[in-house]
């Protein structure tokens, strides 16, 4: 054997993996991986290659590991027993025993950390929702049912009402927030008026004799005058005679002359000739011409009639003087600030071309009426005007204030946010948190304040600015809190069925009614399937809705016998449901039911459930369906919600429930009787003489109306007997105009139009009688045509109003 020279080569460096080393004459590289015996054979070349360091039999070098051996069944067995007996323990006693330590650390640290154990009561207030779709809320944790992503958990906080913002952002969108305070709650209203005359200082001068006016003294219009200032002379034939048979008894010397004189002097006392006049014509001697006419008023002209040489006769109005010392000012006001406006209430003006200038009044009167087409009420207001400066004609600014209290709570108008059925004011409560509250308000002043009643303290901090970010935060909040604690079938109360309402508008007949009763138990049927997640039997149910609804149209009510022909809600659940025998997809069946439940809906409260159903329905709502939109509707038996559009996954979800109406069946039918004929006859022939504003007849037709009322009174039903006694009372009148006349007219047709649902007429009189109704009036009445014919306006609006119902005649 050739041993080969030992010329190792340097090493090339030392690593963690081992050395390495090169032998220059040998063909074979050899890797020396340390802890590995040094020598092996080359087996392959039949060479037994010696190690770089001859072996040694010490232990300085330590043997090779041997390699690691499977685990013994045995080990295994016992491993997998002890597993087993750690499972069941934890099962049966595990929440047990945490819980019991959980309440020994607790009882140690004082900590009020949530444990395991404890996990039931934690879930029932922590929720789970979707990052990607919000609405999806869930109680326990999974997956989404749109995306199946993981859900996230719900921050308790979002399902309180009360709102928490950082700081920093609350300046920066800024929120400002201002006091409520106490103070004097005053009401101030602003309105225009115009200036008049006082209508109690304005007069006519008129003579009570015909005459010629020989000289005007007065020739303008605008003139000032006072008490005495000579007006006109006037040449009168009989003033002339009046004169001479004065003179005449004055000079005449028997006792009869002297009776007479009296009786000359006061014939020329009533034709206005004053006392210094008459001593000036004893002193004359003689009768004059023309007599001067003195003003028997201090004023101003503010009418002239005449002229020199114009011929006037008795009662003309000459000239009208009204004394501008005291003058009153036309205001209006609506209906809302009546109330806080009051007789002898101060008032303040102002006139635009005299800036500097204040003037105060009082409130002489309100009139007792509105004026129908405005709907104003005029107020006449009372100011002094010694310098003449107030003149009729004259547009004024006025402003009303009336203390209401002097201790109010008040807020700014700002901080309240009305929503249309509450009103919301948001409370800040430092740190960036805000509270919502319900706000009861009152009066709002000229300020900027309103009276706050309810819901506010003074001295709170109320939001002014930026409220309107902080109201859509806290209704999301609030649409989160209802959606899953205050709609959650397990929190509501049971629905009583006592107290529901009982369908007046339609009456149906028996076989319409056993119809519906079908169309409902079809109709539940296809929601329960859909709550269970499937569409078993949904197709015949749904053929079953379409029949059925065909029974229900072909049997018209009989209180509207066209109204089939009327109603949209037929057509439209009739096509659903013929659309939804044809779906096997249950996605796409949820949204044909929803669009089916709506019409369903609106028909059910019109016609009512009949008593053959044998069970009051319901109408919920679920918030998170459709999708982005949620609102779809659906109807149920009373009882716990089973949700056909979230089925199994949020079967309790429901919104507001309402009570379905039950059918009129049972209620009193309207009979004919030919009695009545003459009572409506008189009705509607006092009804034809308002409506052509005829007053001569009036009396005798109200008569004649209680006379027919009258013999209803002695009737068996109590109802019957009720209304025409009020018909009675009502037409016991006199009415001395139309508009009293229309004002006893109103409860006569309100009691009428009772009367004849109970106990109509024959059809004698027409086929059927229509209802009216007029807003202007505010007012229904009967007539025998279509054609509007009102007797609450007369002429003036003769077709105001409208059809509201027909009620045929037997």
């Amino acid at each position: 054997m050739i041993k080969p020279s030992h010329q190792p080569q340097e090493s090339k460096g030392d690593d963690s993996t081992g050395a390495i080393h090169r032998e220059s004459e040998t063909p074979h590289r050899r890797i020396i991986i340390p802890g590995e015996p040094h020598d092996f054979d080359d087996s392959e070349n039949g060479n037994s290659v010696p190690s770089e360091k001859p072996a040694k039999s010490d232990s300085s070098v330590p043997p090779s590991p041997k390699p690691p051996r499977g685990m013994k069944w045995r080990t295994l067995a016992t491993f997998v027993v002890g597993a087993a007996i750690v499972f069941a323990v934890g099962t049966y006693w595990g929440p047990n025993i945490v819980r019991g330590v959980s309440q020994v650390w607790r009882s140690v640290t004082g900590s009020k950390t949530v444990a395991d154990g404890d996990a039931t009561s934690a879930s029932s207030t922590q929720y789970w929702t979707c990052g990607m779709h919000p609405w999806v809320i869930l109680p326990e944790p999974g997956l989404c049912p749109i995306c199946h992503m993981d859900l996230t958990p719900l921050d308790p906080a979002k399902l309180t009402g009360e709102i928490t913002i950082d700081p920093v952002i609350v300046q920066n969108i800024g929120v400002r927030v201002a006091p409520v305070t106490i103070g004097p709650l005053t009401k101030e209203i602003r309105t225009v008026g115009t200036v008049t005359y006082d209508e109690t200082t304005t007069k006519d001068v008129n003579t009570k004799i015909s005459g010629w006016i020989e000289k005007l003294n007065v020739d303008e219009t605008g003139a000032v005058v006072k008490q005495g200032d000579p007006l006109f002379e006037l040449y009168s034939p009989e003033l002339y005679q009046a004169q001479e048979e004065y003179l005449l008894a004055l000079n005449g010397k028997s006792r009869l002359t002297r009776e007479l004189l009296d009786d000359a002097r006061t014939k020329l006392q009533f034709f206005d000739i004053g006392d210094r006049q008459i001593k000036e014509l004893e002193e004359r001697g003689t009768a004059k011409k023309t007599l001067t006419v003195t003003s028997p008023y201090t004023g101003v002209v503010v009418d002239k009639n005449v002229r020199e040489g114009m011929k006037i006769g008795p009662g003309m109005r000459v000239y009208q003087i009204a004394d501008l010392s005291k003058v009153w000012v036309m205001a209006t006001l609506y209906e809302y600030q009546l109330p806080y406006v009051e007789v002898g209430q101060a008032v303040v003006m102002n006139l635009e071309y005299l800036p500097n200038e204040t003037f105060k009044g009082k409130v002489a009167y309100i009139y007792p009426y509105l004026e129908e087409e405005s709907r104003e009420v005029k107020v006449r207001l009372e100011f002094e005007n010694p310098d003449g400066l107030l003149k009729p004609g004259m547009f004024a600014t006025l402003r009303l204030k009336n203390t209401l209290d002097r201790q109010a709570v008040l807020a700014p108008r700002e901080a309240i946010i009305a929503t249309g059925t509450r009103k919301v004011a948001f409370v800040s409560l430092g740190r960036g948190k805000f509270e919502p509250r319900d706000v009861e308000t009152g009066v709002e002043t000229e300020q900027g304040l309103v009276e706050v009643r309810s819901g506010l303290k003074p001295d709170e901090e109320v939001v002014v600015s930026g409220q309107f970010l902080l109201d859509s935060e806290s209704k999301m909040r609030s649409a989160l809190a209802k959606m899953v604690r205050g709609n959650m079938a397990s929190e509501q109360s049971s629905v009583s069925t006592e107290n529901s309402p009982q369908a007046a508008s339609l009456r149906l007949p028996p076989t319409a009614l056993a119809a519906l009763s079908q169309l409902l138990r079809a109709y539940v049927s296809i929601g329960d399937s859909m709550a269970a997640n499937h569409l078993k039997g949904t197709e015949a149910a749904a053929n079953e809705i379409a029949a059925s609804l065909d029974e229900v149209t072909a049997n018209p009510p009989s209180d509207s016998p066209g109204f089939w022909e009327k109603s949209s809600q037929p057509v439209v659940i009739r096509s659903k449901a013929l659309q939804l025998a044809k779906v096997d997809d249950l996605e796409a069946a949820r949204v044909l039911y929803a669009s089916l439940s709506h019409p369903l809906m609106e028909l059910v409260q019109k016609t009512g459930v009949p008593a053959s159903y044998g069970q009051s329905i319901e109408s919920l709502t679920c918030p998170m369906y459709p999708p982005k939109v949620g609102g779809a509707v659906w109807l149920q038996p009373v009882g716990e919600p089973r949700n056909p559009y979230m089925g199994l996954e949020m079967l309790r979800c429901a919104g507001d429930s309402v009570v379905m109406p039950t059918s009129n069946e049972g209620s009193q039918v309207a009979t004919s009787s030919p009695k009545v004929n003459e009572l409506v006859e008189a009705y509607l022939e006092l009804r034809q003489s308002l409506a052509n504003d005829q007053s001569e007849a009036l009396s005798e037709q109200f008569a004649a109306l209680g006379l027919q009322s009258q013999r209803l009174t002695k009737s068996d039903d109590g109802e019957i007997k009720r209304l025409a006694q009020s018909i009675v009372d009502s037409s016991n009148v006199k009415p001395k105009d139309l508009k009293s006349a229309r004002e006893a007219y109103q409860p006569i047709s309100t009691a009428m139009i009772k009367l004849v649902k109970i106990t109509s007429p024959t059809s004698e009189i027409a086929d059927k009688l229509y209802v009216a109704y007029c807003p202007m009036a505010e007012a229904s009445w009967i007539q025998k045509t279509a054609e509007i014919s009102n007797p609450f306006m007369g002429q003036k609006m003769l077709t105001c109003g409208e059809v509201t119902e027909e009620i045929p005649l037997r």
